[in-house]
């Protein structure tokens, strides 16, 4: 099994917090990283088995959607193992043993923004405009019907940047895919607890003894955002000790990496 992410020069503690939990987890799976835009001298993550780069000129584009689709078209091209795909700010909390099942059963599994109607139409309206599959999480099983997916995800992502408009193209696109490309969709409430799902009462956190769960789920995997982003903003709003804790963990994670620079490599 392939596990991959894409970050930015500005996201490699990130990555390197999220290859340490798939190793913890997975210490099967092959680590790949991908390295956008110029990253100059950067810390090699010590669990990531490869690294590749790709450079900024070829998009032209702040945006990192063009990038991720660019890098699983390359994937699925390359290698002939499943393919699971994370943003770097991602972490695993326990082994994604159900998300592998799903991927045995089909070629392409996404992940929604939300399972449930939410308790405000602001956040259903946001997704009716930004798409609502989330392209932070992606399973793929490399064979032509991929490869066809992956490659018309690239072509209209890059259209979107052509005209303008890349800011979340990638879910958009992604969320369009879904009939024509026969994606599964995969509703694991444990699954990428993050800032859309985090008021979904089947979403509640829980931790005991140090273990966190999902409505009495061992939680899988979470997804975080910068900082001052909108996780943190609805943390500070609300006492909501669980996810504080969770935060600060993964916020000390990432800490720890910055203030080791380990082994650093010319990009």
């Amino acid at each position: 099994m392939i596990i991959a992410t894409l970050a930015g020069p500005g996201q490699l503690a990130n990555a390197a917090v999220f290859a340490r939990s798939v190793k913890q987890f997975h210490p099967e799976a092959y680590i790949i990283l991908c390295i956008t835009g110029n990253a100059g001298r950067y810390r090699e993550p010590d669990d990531v088995d490869e690294v590749v780069f790709i450079a900024s000129k070829p998009f032209e584009s702040a945006d990192l959607s063009p990038y991720k689709a660019y890098f699983i078209q390359s994937l699925v091209h390359t290698y002939n193992d499943s393919i699971i795909y994370m943003d770097p700010h991602s972490r695993l909390y326990g082994p994604i043993d159900e998300l592998a099942q799903a991927l045995r059963g089909c070629d392409l599994v996404g992940i929604p923004y939300f399972l449930y109607p939410q308790q405000n139409a602001e956040d259903e309206i946001e997704r009716l405009k930004n798409g609502m599959m989330n392209a932070g999480l992606l399973a793929l099983r490399p064979s032509s019907h991929t490869r066809s997916f992956a490659a018309w995800w690239l072509d209209r992502v890059m259209e979107s940047c052509r005209s303008g408009n890349p800011a979340h193209s990638d879910h958009r696109w992604l969320s369009l895919a879904v009939t024509p490309f026969g994606i599964h969709i995969f509703k694991h409430p444990a699954y990428h607890f993050s800032a859309w799902n985090l008021a979904e009462k089947a979403r509640s956190l829980t931790v005991q003894n140090g273990q966190f769960t999902v409505h009495g789920l061992p939680l899988k995997t979470a997804c975080f955002d910068p900082a001052g982003g909108k996780l943190h903003a609805q943390v500070a709003s609300a006492r909501l000790l669980p996810v504080h804790m969770l935060m600060d963990q993964y916020q000390a994670e990432c800490d720890a990496i910055l203030s080791n620079p380990g082994k650093e490599m010319p990009s």
